[in-house]
């Protein structure tokens, strides 16, 4: 499957970066394996040979299916060479040179090549041996690069244990960047995940600083008591209309049947009358109440 990709970029190059791909193709024609210093080369040369333009690529069913994320329409014909040589790399040496090289590249990459690492990673082989790079990432106050992990990608959701998972969570909280668009939030919500959301927001109200709004819907998705149901009730009193829409959306996504019929009640507040109708995550992360 990966020389398919392979392949399929290899085309791409070829068609729409021909004096670029006939250079990589030079230095690479005579070469079995590719060492360090020749991929290090190839890697940072790439900005050269290569437009530092967007990709145009054509609708398929086959991008479509390979790039689920859309992750090409992100990037430059640089990033695409980048990860066309990462994937010869993994074809032309051993599992184990191939992951020796991808991390000790990853400890001299600058920002730009570290996000093009992190988002190869939704097309490489043997991608789970990069975990703790991608850990590193999740943990980063550098926003595209947290983003880079966080959205528009699975690999968190398949390869993050519990910890990893919640720690990257709370760090979107803490930067600011929506939540609710990391990928299996739902399905990867969890009590512990709650508790450390509910320590944050309370000591973000404490210090009368706003609390993300899309915090609330794991909270919400995962409320089953009176007590958790009275607690989102004085935050929806409280909060802004996103948080509003958040809590009662969230409620009505709940398995139990009483959150569900509180949702319902929720969302009939005139408050959020100015919101589109039905409520979706997409119209309440668009709303601007400015």
């Amino acid at each position: 499957m990966t020389q398919k990709i392979s392949e399929s970029i290899k085309t791409l190059l070829a068609t729409h970066q021909p004096e670029g791909f006939e250079k990589i193709q030079s230095k690479m024609e005579r070469v079995e394996i590719i060492e360090q210093k020749l991929f290090f080369y190839l890697f940072a040369i790439c900005s050269r040979w290569f437009d530092a333009k967007n990709i145009d690529i054509k609708p398929s069913s086959y991008w479509q299916k390979k790039d689920a994320f859309g992750i090409f329409s992100t990037w430059q014909w640089t990033s695409l060479a980048r990860l066309y040589i990462l994937l010869l790399v993994a074809e032309r040496n051993t599992k184990e040179d191939y992951i020796h090289l991808y991390k000790t590249l990853f400890n001299s990459a600058d920002i730009k090549e570290s996000i093009v690492l992190i988002q190869s990673l939704a097309f490489v082989p043997h991608a789970e041996a990069f975990i703790e790079k991608a850990r590193e990432a999740a943990r980063s106050n550098i926003t595209t690069m947290f983003i880079a992990v966080a959205h528009n990608s699975n690999y968190a959701f398949k390869h993050f244990d519990e910890a990893g998972w919640n720690q990257l969570v709370l760090k979107a909280a803490f930067l600011n960047v929506p939540i609710v668009k990391i990928y299996g939030l739902k399905s990867r919500n969890n009590s512990q995940l709650v508790e450390m959301l509910c320590d944050y927001a309370s000591e973000r109200q404490v210090a009368s600083r706003s609390v993300p709004w899309d915090l609330w819907c794991c909270v919400a998705w995962a409320a089953d008591s009176e007590e958790n149901y009275q607690y989102l009730k004085a935050q929806f009193d409280c909060g802004d209309i996103k948080t509003k829409a958040a809590i009662a959306l969230a409620l009505t996504e709940n398995q139990n049947e009483y959150a569900v019929t509180l949702g319902q009640q929720l969302s009939q507040n005139d408050t959020l009358g100015e919101l589109p109708n039905p409520l979706t995550w997409e119209t309440i992360s668009t709303y601007n109440d400015t």
